[in-house]
């Protein structure tokens, strides 16, 4: 496989369909940015710093309780676009807060 698509490049006008005869549109790109976590430093505990060290943009897991088969839809379209699921959650919530 290859890795995540040149976000300048054109994306294809079709694709081909789930059932192999057809040609649907293909899905635009979110963006080229993807959602990192920060990683810990060895002997750092999730948590441990104090209330006034902590940034400002302090990374939380958010917990959604949807349908598997409305988890399945997500994961499906989200790797049409060349992301991961939790990537594409993340430019959702971002661009619904942003309008």
């Amino acid at each position: 496989m290859s890795s995540s698509p040149d976000p300048l490049a054109p994306r294809p006008a079709l694709r081909p369909g789930a059932r192999g005869g057809t040609a649907r549109p293909a899905p635009v790109r979110l963006t080229s940015f993807h959602a990192q976590l920060q990683e810990l430093r060895p002997g750092e505990q999730a948590g441990g710093a104090r209330r006034e060290a902590r940034k400002k943009d302090e990374i939380v897991t958010v917990k959604v309780e949807m349908p598997k088969s409305m988890r399945k839809q997500l994961r499906m379209r989200a790797e049409e676009a060349g992301y991961s699921a939790e990537d594409a959650v993340y430019h959702l919530v971002r661009s619904w807060l942003q309008a």
